[in-house]
C-alpha cells in the first residue's frame, strides 16, 4: 500500500491513529515522570538509603571480621605469656621463698636489737612515746574544733 491508498482506507486510518495516541500517552506518561519531582526524589532517596544500609552491611561485617582476628591474636598472646609467667614462677617460687625468709630474719633481728636498746637505755623511748602520745591527742582535739 502505497501512503495515498491508507489515507483512503479507514480502517488504516484508524489503526495509525490508533498507535499514534498509544505513543502520545507513553510520550505524555514519560513527561509526566520527569516533571514529578516529588517521586523522582523519593526513588533517588530510596536508592541512596538502599546503598548506604549496603556499605554500612560491608563496614560491619569487616569490623567484626577484625574484632575477632583481634580477639584471637590477644587470646593466643596471653596464653603464651601465661605460659611463660607460669615457667618462670615455678623456677622463682624457691627464690621467693628464701628472700622472705631472708627478710623475715632481718626484721627479727631488728626486733630484737630495738629491744635490747630500749632495755639498756628506756629513757629515751619513754620520752618519744610521750611526745608522740602528746602529738596525737593535740591532733584529736584540733580535729574535733576545727
Amino acid at each position: 500500500m502505497t501512503q495515498g491508498d491508507r489515507m483512503n482506507d479507514p480502517d488504516a486510518l484508524r489503526e495509525e491513529i490508533r498507535q499514534t495516541r498509544a505513543d502520545l500517552g507513553e510520550t505524555v506518561q514519560a513527561l509526566a515522570a520527569k516533571a514529578d519531582v516529588k517521586a523522582r526524589v523519593k526513588d533517588a532517596a530510596t536508592h541512596k538509603r538502599d546503598e548506604l544500609t549496603y556499605q554500612a552491611q560491608q563496614k560491619k561485617d569487616d569490623l567484626l571480621h577484625r574484632a575477632r582476628r583481634t580477639k584471637d591474636d590477644l587470646l593466643h598472646r596471653t596464653q603464651e605469656r601465661t605460659g611463660r609467667l607460669r615457667s618462670r614462677a615455678a623456677g622463682g617460687g624457691s627464690r621467693a621463698m628464701g628472700q622472705a625468709r631472708y627478710s623475715g630474719g632481718l626484721a627479727r633481728d631488728s626486733a630484737m636489737e630495738l629491744g635490747a636498746a630500749v632495755r639498756r637505755s628506756p629513757r629515751p623511748f619513754a620520752v618519744a612515746a610521750g611526745v608522740g602520745a602528746a602529738l596525737a591527742v593535740f591532733l584529736m582535739v584540733r580535729r574535733r574544733r576545727g
